[in-house]
């Protein structure tokens, strides 16, 4: 097992010289300067902005919450003490915030957590960029090995402090798929078409556009056709300008030669429109997500369409805080590893409540708490099966975690008094029992 080491990631500003670019032991699917493409768009452009933007205050949610294996309520409050001394020296919303644009923009997200002088508490987590990792194989066995390129060289990133999620992989290949990838193609026609909007609004009023046709000057006899032309253009110069100054004041002078004509606009309006329209669909479909987190809604909509974007919606969140999940379950596992405290089991569950059918949830608890009762009523069950079915057992350790919920407001996890929930989502890796501190 690697030992614990010093910080050996670096930083976007410290990755941006010539030598970042060298060769790698296995190849990506895509060039990885197109991660310097996205960063640009997601800035540059409105709607990737907003992307970026919603899956960041919608992965948030409304906290979550951090389960505790302890086996008792002191050793669990002590366990909490420690994960709030841990969120606030590494600034635990930051983090959160940072790693659910990291995997908006590039589908992964990858943090470094580091120990202070004495390896006794985590001190600092950094952000490792993407675009700087690579992978190549360690042994023979095909065992991979994660590595930053820093400078010229390959450093490896000890496993034990870093913590990589990918969440959209192509085959067989560990290097993630941005998802906007797929909507750098239309994000360029987009702003094209808002360049051409632009030249169109500054030449027509909000209506229609004025024409003016007027009479061509005579011709001489023995002008050649160039003078002729060079006159003409004269001619048609110093009337636009007096046409245009006097409209500028609202009044509109001419010869009996010069006759207006409105032309309306407004069809060939919905014509860019609609074009405008064709556009967007496909860039919401690369970024895949529904028309209208951006504001749009090209249909009527159902209430079977509205539930399918819903349920959509929620799945993808959840793919999104998953990878958070795991990147801040093992800082708290380390964490507690180095205050003596490894054999506390860790998890965490992000509370989505702000995204569920309220009324529709309570009636299906109610028809299972009916259907509880009538089963002890009848014999089926006994009193204390029902209220395991039901998730009312005691906040004990036999009812397997104590619970504690991160406030966003307060920045830090509180145990709550009445917990009942049931919680068997540990797995293998909820505690570090074992490390290498040599």
């Amino acid at each position: 097992m690697p030992r614990v080491v010093p910080r050996r990631s670096r930083d976007e500003d410290a990755l941006n010289t010539p030598a970042f670019r060298e060769s790698y032991t296995i190849p990506a699917t895509f060039p990885f300067g197109l991660y310097d493409v996205i960063n640009y768009v997601a800035v540059t452009d409105p709607y990737v902005s907003k992307f970026v933007q919603t899956t960041v205050s919608l992965g948030m949610g409304s906290g979550h919450n951090l389960y505790v294996r302890a086996d008792s309520e002191d050793r669990a409050n002590e366990a909490i003490d420690c994960a709030n001394q841990f969120a606030q020296r590494v600034s635990l919303q930051g983090i959160q915030c940072a790693l659910l644009k990291q995997l908006a923009l590039t589908a992964a997200c990858c943090v470094e957590w580091t120990p202070n002088r004495s390896i006794s508490e985590i001190s600092r987590g950094f952000l490792v960029p993407i675009k700087s990792l690579r992978f190549r194989y360690a042994d023979n066995a095909g065992t991979l090995e994660l590595v930053q390129s820093q400078q010229g060289k390959l450093v490896p990133l000890n496993p034990i402090q870093t913590v990589y999620h990918a969440l959209v992989l192509k085959d067989d290949s560990p290097y993630p798929v941005p998802p906007i990838a797929s909507a750098l193609e239309a994000c360029e026609i987009h702003k094209n078409i808002n360049r051409q909007i632009k030249s169109w609004m500054e030449k027509i009023s909000g209506l229609g556009v004025l024409l003016a046709s007027v009479d061509a000057p005579p011709r001489e006899s023995g002008e050649t056709q160039a003078e002729y032309d060079a006159k003409a253009g004269a001619y048609l110069e110093a009337i636009s300008d007096t046409i245009t100054n006097n409209l500028n004041h609202g009044i509109g002078i001419g010869y009996d030669n010069i006759k207006f004509t409105f032309q309306n606009t407004q069809s060939s309006a919905q014509g860019a429109k609609d074009i405008l329209q064709v556009v967007l669909q496909g860039m919401f479909a690369g970024l895949q997500r529904h028309p209208i987190f951006f504001g749009w809604e090209f249909s009527s909509g159902s209430e079977g369409l509205s539930k399918v974007v819903y349920e959509e919606m929620l799945r993808n969140l959840t793919l999104y805080q998953l990878g958070v999940k795991k990147c801040l379950e093992h800082g708290h596992r380390l964490n507690m590893a180095f205050s003596g405290m490894g054999d506390i089991g860790v998890e965490i569950e992000y509370n989505n409540d702000f995204l569920k059918d309220v009324f529709k949830e309570s009636e299906a608890r109610q028809m299972l708490t009916q259907a509880v009762v009538m089963q002890v009523e009848a014999g089926l069950a006994t009193p204390e099966e029902g209220r395991k079915i039901l998730g009312l057992d005691d906040r004990t350790v036999t009812s397997g975690a104590y619970t504690a919920s991160f406030s966003q407001q307060k920045g830090r996890y509180s145990l709550n008094p009445y917990s009942t929930t049931q919680w068997n989502g540990f797995s293998d890796e909820a505690t570090i029992t074992e490390l290498d501190l040599k």
